[in-house]
């Protein structure tokens, strides 16, 4: 089996966090492939980064689809996600979709914590909204760091967001919702002992299934 995870900006610094977590859930006939776009934005955090994102993601996914049995938009907005599926043969799933159907297979109430400022919330609500979820988010935490900035330096300043989600906000799940938290989800998850999703095993996942069922959404 072959997949294909698309980081529609061209920071090499996030492409690489995502394939050395992806690479852990690279069994025996996979391969887990990375690519990013040469050009554009470092970061999608606007609307004309989702597009010009979305429109990379677009173009990339029908260029390389027949080499592959599956695919992945990483990046937390799923840009281009739809008008992807309307043109390829293959699965292609969105780290966010794949985060948020996880949370709420595991709890009532998940929060989101973001890397950006407070201007973000709107977005992550949205996001929700997208899924269908909105009445199941509890909150939108900010962290005002720069998506290249994550690294272990932050997790106790992420630890401490997910502890002011569960007893403040009352959510019993956390999705880290930006694929520059690549790793931290298993990590936190058994230090914080409640469920945190970073989106890239659990969009790895649905792709393996759908792959497996044969299925095209």
């Amino acid at each position: 089996m072959k997949i294909l995870i698309i980081n529609p900006n061209s920071s090499q610094i996030i492409t690489n966090t995502i394939y050395n977590e992806a690479k852990k859930f690279q069994n025996m006939n996979e391969e887990i492939s990375v690519k990013k776009a040469e050009t554009g934005p470092k970061a999608i955090e606007t609307n004309y980064d989702e597009v010009i994102g979305s429109t990379f993601v677009i173009n990339k996914f029908r260029k390389e689809e027949e080499k592959y049995d599956a695919g992945i938009i990483g990046c937390f907005s799923d840009p281009g996600l739809d008008a992807v599926r309307e043109i390829v043969n293959i699965p292609v799933v969105g780290m966010a979709e794949s985060a948020i159907h996880m949370a709420c297979l595991h709890g009532s109430r998940f929060s989101f914590i973001a890397t950006g400022d407070a201007g973000d919330i709107s977005v992550f609500h949205e996001i929700a909204r997208r899924y269908g979820v909105e009445s199941r988010l509890a909150s939108v935490r900010c962290l005002s760091v720069e998506m290249e900035e994550i690294n272990k330096s932050k997790k106790e300043l992420i630890k401490t967001n997910i502890e002011r989600c569960v007893y403040e906000d009352g959510a019993n799940v956390v999705i880290l919702g930006c694929a520059a938290f690549a790793g931290f989800g298993d990590i936190l998850t058994s230090e914080m002992k409640i469920p945190v999703f970073d989106g890239v095993k659990e969009s790895i996942s649905f792709a393996k299934m759908l792959v497996d069922y044969n299925y095209k959404i």
